[in-house]
């Protein structure tokens, strides 16, 4: 592949959702969140199509704060969770903070309280040294 052949991660996200369902005939149902479509989606805590706000080598880090299939919800992390039945409003949950900004607050806040990140690449870099042979498994 060449640099002059990629896709943008708005072409990507198109070619699986709305162009999709119209190769599978399905596009009055499938391919887009509207009103009467079955949507399969996540949520995240940044916007991954913003290019320039979360460059390649940081949409690793993003967090998935819910997963819904169908419409309904599959899985929800807590923070997204608390925000929908108000459990943040009213007790400065988010430093005063709203929306997105009040998600985003929250998630941070409990990856604080986590063990660090570590990306696909350099957990096997680290099993290939545990191992001595240079192959992770």
């Amino acid at each position: 592949w060449l640099a002059q052949q990629c896709v943008s991660r708005a072409q990507a996200l198109r070619g699986y959702t709305a162009d999709a369902a119209f190769a599978a005939f399905k596009e009055a149902s499938l391919g887009q969140i509207a009103d009467g479509f079955l949507a399969d989606f996540v949520a995240f805590d940044r916007d991954i199509l913003d290019e320039q706000s979360v460059p390649d080598r940081d949409i690793w880090q993003s967090a998935v704060l819910a997963t819904y299939s169908g419409g309904e919800p599959a899985w929800q992390h807590a923070c997204w969770r608390r925000r929908g039945d108000g459990g943040d409003r009213g007790r400065g949950g988010g430093g005063g903070q709203s929306g997105l900004a009040a998600l985003r607050a929250c998630v941070e806040g409990e990856r604080a309280r986590s063990p660090p990140l570590e990306s696909t690449l350099e957990r096997l870099q680290r099993l290939s040294a545990a191992h001595g042979d240079g192959c992770p498994f």
